[in-house]
């Protein structure tokens, strides 16, 4: 297994390459702060990221890495001027607000998806409830869950979304 040492800690391996644990993530964490004030540039209030899967809480050291990455880069976005928003993949609704919880060094929130909630299993309209507060831009798309689990958009109103 290879091990490389990066501003944020040492990375063991490389896996799938979303945000928080990868081999280049200071080159990650990098180019999201470029684009935060290349955004500001352009006077965009809200910067849309995906970061994959959340690490779960007893992967104690992923999650401190993804918070840990998160708090810096709400900081530099309460300095340049634009909230971060976290485009939901597929984890329930209380997923999220427990990691926007340990956020404190500026603001962060979520691209509200209800598509992306149609295969964490509750409502869509209870996903939204429990993420209302932290609600920072919304989209209208629509999707159906299949036998196997996989989500697939639709048309708005022609799929599982209330």
């Amino acid at each position: 297994s290879r091990r490389r040492h990066t501003r944020y800690g040492t990375v063991t391996g490389v896996q799938t390459c979303a945000l928080p644990i990868c081999e280049q993530i200071d080159d990650r964490v990098a180019a999201v702060s470029s684009a935060m004030s290349f955004a500001a540039e352009l006077r965009a209030r809200v910067m849309t990221i995906r970061l994959g899967p959340i690490p779960s809480e007893e992967a104690k050291e992923d999650r401190r890495l993804l918070v840990t990455i998160l708090n810096d880069l709400a900081r530099h976005g309460n300095h340049v001027g634009v909230t971060l928003a976290i485009a939901p993949s597929g984890e329930p609704a209380a997923v999220y607000q427990q990691l926007l919880a340990q956020v404190k060094e500026g603001p962060i929130g979520i691209d509200f998806d209800p598509s992306a909630f149609v295969c964490s299993g509750p409502k869509v309209a209870d996903a939204f409830r429990t993420l209302h507060t932290h609600i920072v831009h919304v989209q209208a798309r629509d999707g159906v869950r299949s036998l196997d689990g996989m989500t697939a958009e639709t048309a708005v109103g022609e799929g599982m979304v209330d």
